[in-house]
């Protein structure tokens, strides 16, 4: 009431809602009425909307009488009706963190602003934080007057999310009623150490103890398609109503289930942990954790839907013989909320201990606070949009201007640095490493066999002299260099090559100047790497076949042979072995080596034995040895490498999006 900021932890049902909601009316009503194009004065920020739709409904019961406006703005319905209810103009805005981010830029923030609010609400902030909200909340608290007062509530608070209070907080007073994070005194708790295959039944004996015409009972699981599968089991085998509440149902039906459900028109919910925070429903009498929670913050939050406002309620857990790393949460719960610790769980988590041990495993538990939110950054919106036309492509609705874009988007690619394309894929990946760690080091001719699984090669030709040198080369007893390129000795040469160097020595003899042979062309290269990998598979030529290449003037003059030279190239190595296992097959992929050899001019190998994380090598990680002549070659190869896995990253992305559990037939 005085406008410190505050802390508020307290159990489970114990109305924390009205504590701020009634300070806040108190605190509306003292400012001067709202004008037009006047933004909301106070604002509850919620993590789902579920929750947003309770509070609202909650405050409704006060601002009719007192004649306030109180607005629901939640992600899921037409943004268009949420603007023509806040364009009248509203005292309390209940949200979620991405809507209204939505709300305050759309129309260039000419819909409502946050210039009058100076009471701001977190409800249920651990939870908020813990699924990455944390730069949205700052985004809307930046925009808030620093005078304002802001208070939190938590059933649960996390000592990590202190640090978070203090980067929103000013002096915050902390109230606690009760424990920190306990389960409510008024919940039975009960654990079980069961079978997979009899928990259903176990299930069905709980609903004929405890659900009837009045009381219901929820059922957490840890899966959607969990959740679906079971709900068709209990209306096969339990003559009931029953609804189920996860997160792939449409925004529509979440809102209408959950409504069914508080007006009692069904006595079983099943639902994942999406229902598990601040939802208040009066005739629960029974929750049941059919799979069992992974944290310690989900049972206390799961506990708490039953055994509200000072009722009776009842929470049963079942945990399977193999779960023995959860059984430290749960019998933390139960000591601190005084209850006793039954000796098989004890004995459970005993023997989990141990065994770990033994082998050497680390034990550890989920802390949360690693869920990761929108960016709303450029790479966020490319990656958007490139997922949109992938689906395109997929369904065949791409057209013609879809395609010019493709190809100004892959131009665009195309000339980007290789830090910008490892920036764009450690986005993709989430990944904090550099995506390749490429290593340039010289090596002779010959240096490697390919011996590899996978191996395309393609060599550079070397510049073509002219008849000139060749005849001049002869003349002092070297090797002659024929028009493609390669050096050979006078007992290989081809017809059109002893016609040349003999026309060239005689204009050496008589003093003319031999006319210049035009250069080779690029589609002539290929043809030339051809005849001389055929001259190469031919082998040596037998010492009985004789071919002079002589001076007319003196056709007895013999021709040496020496050694070809060789030369220096250079290799990249660019690490492979830990990007994803797609990645990887298209990187290996003979098509995919082939093509980048072919246009970069290089030569590339797989190398390298495949380690999993965590692993320690005992020799070189899996990488791509990449060969060539030139430093440039071989940066144009590893940027177009990069291109394959930011391309590859993305249809991953686009497949995982695509993927879902219900499909129209």
């Amino acid at each position: 009431m005085s406008g410190r900021d505050v802390i508020g932890i307290a159990k489970t049902g114990c109305g924390k809602t009205m504590s701020f909601l009634l300070p806040m009316f108190r605190h509306i009503l003292a400012q001067p009425k709202l004008e037009r194009n006047d933004g909301p004065i106070a604002v509850v920020i919620t993590p789902t909307r579920e929750l947003a739709t309770q509070i609202c409904d909650d405050a409704q019961k006060f601002t009719r009488v007192l004649g306030l406006r109180v607005v629901a703005v939640y992600g899921g319905p037409n943004i268009s009706e949420q603007i023509g209810m806040l364009k009248p103009g509203a005292d309390i805005v209940v949200c979620t963190p991405g809507r209204m981010i939505e709300i305050l830029t759309v129309n260039s923030g000419r819909v409502t602003n946050l210039n009058r609010c100076t009471y701001l609400v977190l409800d249920e902030a651990d939870r908020l934080f813990d699924m990455g909200f944390e730069k949205q909340i700052r985004s809307i608290v930046d925009l808030i007057r620093p005078d304002r007062q802001t208070v939190m509530f938590s059933a649960t608070f996390p000592k990590i999310l202190e640090a978070h209070a203090r980067k929103i907080l000013t002096e915050p007073i902390a109230i606690q009623v009760g424990g920190r994070s306990i389960v409510c005194k008024d919940v039975s708790q009960t654990v079980e150490i069961i079978e997979e295959h009899d928990k259903f039944l176990r299930l069905l004996e709980i609903f004929r103890k405890h659900v009837d015409n009045e009381n219901s009972a929820i059922v957490f699981v840890s899966k959607q398609g969990k959740a679906d599968s079971l709900l068709e089991d209990i209306m096969q085998a339990y003559d009931a109503n029953c609804l189920v509440l996860h997160g792939g149902i449409d925004k529509d039906d979440r809102i209408s289930t959950f409504s069914s459900f508080k007006r009692g028109h069904a006595k079983v919910l099943v639902a994942t942990s999406v229902a598990a925070r601040g939802l208040d429903v009066k005739n629960c009498i029974c929750v049941v954790n059919y799979d069992c929670p992974n944290h310690y913050e989900d049972y206390v939050h799961r506990c708490g839907r039953t055994g509200r406002a000072g009722n009776k309620g009842y929470a049963y857990t079942f945990i399977t013989p193999d779960q023995g790393q959860h059984a430290a949460d749960i019998i933390k719960a139960l000591e601190l909320s005084g209850n006793p610790v039954p000796a098989e769980l004890q004995n459970l988590w005993d023997t989990f201990k141990t065994e770990a041990e033994k082998t050497g495993k680390k034990i550890w538990s989920s802390s949360g606070f690693s869920g990761r939110g929108f960016k709303f950054d450029e790479a966020e919106a490319q990656l958007v949009n490139e997922k949109k036309k992938h689906q395109k492509k997929s369904l065949g609705m791409q057209n013609s201007s879809d395609e010019e874009d493709d190809a100004g988007d892959a131009s665009k690619d195309t000339g980007k640095d290789i830090a910008t394309l490892e920036s764009e894929i450690r986005n993709l990946t989430g990944s904090k490493k550099d995506a390749t760690k490429p290593v340039v080091r010289v090596i002779g001719a010959g240096a490697h066999k390919n011996d590899n699984i996978n191996s395309t090669t393609t060599k550079q030709p070397q510049p073509t002299t002219t008849a000139t040198k060749q005849a001049t080369c002869l003349q002092n007893g070297g090797v002659a260099s024929t028009s493609d390129g390669s050096q050979v000795s006078g007992q290989v040469l081809s017809k059109l090559d002893l016609v040349r160097q003999r026309a060239a020595m005689l204009c050496l003899k008589k003093g003319i100047e031999a006319p210049n042979e035009p250069a080779a062309r690029p589609s002539d290269q290929p043809r030339a790497v051809e005849m001389r990998a055929r001259t190469n598979q031919a082998g040596a030529v037998p010492q009985s076949i004789s071919h002079k290449v002589t001076d007319p003037s003196d056709s007895s003059a013999p021709v040496p042979v020496p050694n070809p030279s060789s030369h220096e190239r250079l290799e990249m190595q660019m690490e492979i072995n830990d990007f994803h296992q797609q990645v990887r097959r298209r990187l290996t992929s003979k098509d995919a080596l082939a093509e980048v050899s072919e246009q970069c001019e290089v030569g590339i190998t797989v190398r390298g034995k495949f380690f999993p994380q965590g692993d320690t090598p005992t020799e070189p990680k899996l990488y791509l040895a990449i060969e060539g002549t030139s430093q440039a070659n071989l940066e144009e190869a590893h940027k177009a490498l990069l291109l394959v896995v930011k391309d590859e990253y993305n249809k991953m992305n686009v497949q995982s999006a695509k993927s879902g559990r219900f499909r129209v037939v």
